[in-house]
């Protein structure tokens, strides 16, 4: 019995160290769930902490190593998220390490001036589980500025440099309003600056161009009971800034335009990423009108997210008409191999006026709807575009959710050749960047009723699209998955002769098209234009017809006008495919 007994524990051992080895680091390199610090995440982590709930003695070292998630104490939660890892999955919930204990420091009993960051208002949201960064100026150059929040109190020092940053350590989410005092010893937390309405929640940046640029305002002509649904008691906040406010940083000329121009590009006064967003801009609370005068897709992705969770939902606005992506590129990033597209701005610019201001704002992820402006040279957009989401998490973290918007469709008016290769490069970019999800929107863009050819009205569901992504990954996984809210996608293709079987994901209960037959419109030979017979034969494939042709570069979603009626295949919820062009070669 013994040696049987024995036996069974040896094999189950072999099984357990068999398992894959998950390192998971994280920003503040603390790799998360190494409870026996060997700087891996491994079956034995699992083992080790498995045994402690059970009751089994185990070293005392274990109590700081086994509290994976950084709560300061260690339960159940912990032993979920090694759980989690081995399975493979994504763990973001959790706390980084808590910050050491700062010294008591001795302060002349003298006053000084001091900034702080335009990022922090009244009614701004920090991103849980993360670090809280509460940044600014001063001449008082070693002075100590100090923030509380809650319970905790923690202070900066003011470097050489003229800056100061205040690291709070990070908390859950929060939907009670929070006031955060920032003072230096002279004024003491009552005598200093109050920021009221503060919750903790997940940050979002919105950042494009022109059709990410218009407003729910200009949306709602047919739509609008959706006003109805804006409440103040939503915990939505919105941060609402335009290149056009930004007079810290163009120099300014309304008698021409909105700025001075010079050859078309408008003149940068200052080529630096900027401390400051632009001046009067702040953390809006969501009232109707706050909410008409914000993005569109970002306004209808927040509250799609909000409809479904109870974490509040802080969005960034950074957006620009007539932009290219080298306009959205940091300088540290930035070099003149990537100064491609049409544009009326310079190299960076809407980075350091728009988004630079918040790279100490620890957010969740990124919002992306621009293309346009680099139609012209769509064949270096996919790897520009890898190479812009490494420059983001450099800034923001290598963990940040990365959500784009493959272009949509546009009136008959439409002059730009290459916008649908803009498409298929947005496509051919998710083998190029991890962690990336893109969703359609020519199915349902450019209609006869809207003001002009190139900005369809219809951005609803372009919100609600990428809110799903965001439900289904974070927020809701057991209430929406991408198999039936994402936009279908190839999996794989199989060739047999002259036909070729295309298997898709992301498809619900079954491929169908707008009209609910199986044949599919919208397939074409790349080459020529010519279109190409499809069917769908079964709940994920879609059987194309490719005739007698050896190698074949076959494309769904071609032409800027491309949309349900021309291209007609969708899932069982109604969400067009992605537009993609593949080579299809002979077996």
């Amino acid at each position: 019995m013994i040696k049987k007994t024995l036996s069974v524990l040896l094999v189950l051992l072999l099984v357990f160290c068999s398992l894959p080895s998950f390192a998971v680091t994280f920003p503040e390199n603390y790799t998360v769930g190494d409870v026996n610090k060997d700087s891996n995440v491994t079956s034995i982590d699992y083992i080790i902490l498995r045994k402690y709930f059970q009751g089994v003695s185990i070293d005392s070292a274990f109590t700081v190593s086994a509290d994976v998630n950084n709560d300061g104490s260690i339960t159940s939660a912990d032993y979920l998220i090694i759980k989690q890892i081995l399975a493979g999955n994504t763990v973001t919930l959790v706390y980084p390490k808590r910050l050491e204990a700062q010294p008591a420091i001795n302060e002349p009993g003298t006053n000084f001036s001091y900034k702080v960051s335009g990022t922090v208002t009244n009614n701004a949201v920090f991103q849980r589980y993360k670090y809280i960064s509460v940044t600014g100026t001063s001449n008082a150059t070693g002075r100590a500025v100090y923030a509380k929040l809650g319970n905790e109190t923690r202070y900066g020092i003011v470097d050489s440099t003229g800056h100061f940053e205040i690291l709070l350590n990070a908390q859950k989410e929060n939907t009670t309003s929070q006031t955060l005092y920032v003072y230096n010893a002279y004024q003491g937390q009552n005598g200093g600056k109050k920021f009221t309405g503060i919750l903790i929640g997940d940050v979002w940046m919105l950042v494009g161009q022109s059709n990410a640029q218009i407003s729910l305002n200009g949306t709602l002509s047919n739509n609008s009971s959706f006003t109805n649904t804006i409440s103040t008691s939503q915990k939505i906040r919105l941060f609402t800034q335009w290149f056009w406010d930004c007079t810290q940083y163009f120099i300014e000329d309304t008698s021409i335009d909105d700025f001075k121009r010079q050859n078309g590009i408008y003149i940068s006064q200052d080529y630096r990423p900027q401390d400051n967003p632009p001046s009067g801009t702040k953390w809006n609370t969501n009232s109707t009108t706050n909410a008409k005068n914000f993005s569109a897709v970002g306004y209808y992705f927040a509250k799609k997210v909000a409809d479904n969770t109870n974490v509040p939902i802080g969005i960034i606005q950074c957006v620009a008409g007539g932009s290219a992506l080298y306009n959205f590129m940091p300088p540290s990033g930035y070099t003149a191999s990537y100064k491609r597209g049409s544009t009326q701005f310079n190299a960076c610019d809407i980075y350091n006026c728009l988004m630079a201001p918040f790279s100490k704002t620890n957010i969740k992820g990124m919002i992306f709807y621009q293309g346009e402006g680099n139609e012209g040279c769509y064949q270096y957009y996919a790897s520009d575009l890898a190479a812009y989401v490494g420059m983001m998490r450099n800034i923001w973290g290598s963990d940040m959710e990365f959500y784009n918007v493959q272009l949509t469709s546009h009136g008959s008016q439409c002059t730009w050749g290459g916008l649908s290769d803009v498409r298929f490069a947005q496509y051919d970019a998710i083998s190029l960047i991890d962690n990336y999800d893109l969703i359609t929107s020519m199915d349902y863009g450019y209609q006869s009723s809207d003001s002009d050819w190139a900005h369809p009205s219809n951005k609803k569901h372009i919100g609600d699209r990428l809110a799903y992504v965001a439900l289904s990954k974070i927020y809701s996984p057991n209430s929406f998955s991408l198999d039936n809210y994402g936009s279908p996608m190839v999996d794989h293709v199989v060739r047999n002769g002259q036909y070729v079987d295309i298997y898709f994901k992301n498809v619900g209960s079954g491929l169908t098209t707008y009209n609910g037959s199986t044949t599919v419109s919208g397939f074409q030979n790349y080459a020529t234009k010519a279109n190409l017979s499809a069917t769908i034969t079964a709940n994920n494939c879609v059987r194309v017809n490719l005739g007698t042709s050896s190698n074949i570069n076959i494309c769904y979603g071609y032409g800027s006008q491309s949309d349900y009626k021309t291209d007609t295949l969708r899932n069982s919820n109604g969400i067009g495919a992605l537009a993609f062009k593949m080579l299809i070669s002979q077996n």
